[in-house]
Parts: structure tokens; sequence; C-alpha cells
């Protein structure tokens, strides 16, 4: 029990040690902030229990907050897949000269 606490101890120590080095002068630390898209699910699921739909239409008051929250589910969704199977591929079609993506595996 002693080595646990001592390895415990010292572990906080170190961790403080790291943050601390990184905080700049002013007490502040800065970095990239990265969530899942929980909070969005959720909130779009209290305005679904706040305004439930009436004879099957859902059209709550706060819809344009409930439609920016489920682009932003869909949006990181997409990022999700493109990240986790491979990369795009832009090939220009002859006749069109647009572009046609293709995700190609790692």
């Amino acid at each position: 029990a002693d080595a646990l606490l001592a390895g415990a101890a010292q572990t906080a120590r170190r961790s403080a040690d790291y943050l601390l080095k990184r905080q700049h002068a002013d007490g502040y630390w800065w970095g990239h902030l990265t969530a899942d898209t929980t909070l969005e699910s959720d909130y779009i699921l209290l305005q679904l229990w706040l305004h439930p739909p009436v004879d099957g239409v859902w059209h709550p008051p706060t819809f344009a907050l409930v439609e920016q929250a489920a682009q932003s589910i869909l949006r990181r969704q997409l990022l999700r897949f493109r990240a986790s199977y491979g990369h795009a591929i832009c090939s220009k079609t002859a006749r069109t000269g647009k572009c046609v993506q293709s995700f190609v595996p790692y």
C-alpha cells in the first residue's frame, strides 16, 4: 500500500509540473479542444422532450439551433468516416472537368 501511495504521489507531482510548465504567464493554458457530439445530441433530445411533436410534426421554437446541432453532428461523422476509411482522391472527369472524390483505404 505504501508503494502504491508513493507512486501515486510521484505521478501527481509530475503531472502538476507538466501542466505548470505549459501555463502561460497570465495563468491560462492554450490548446486544441476536441469533443464528441454528446452535447449536441443531448441538446436535440432535450428539445424533443421540451417541445414534443404535434400531429406527427416536430417544429420546436429552437428549430434553427436544432438544425445547426444536427449539421455539426453529421459534419463530424463524415470527417471521422474519412479519417478512418482512407484519404480522398480528386479525379477530374474528362467529359465535365469536375472533381470526383474517391476514398482510398490506407
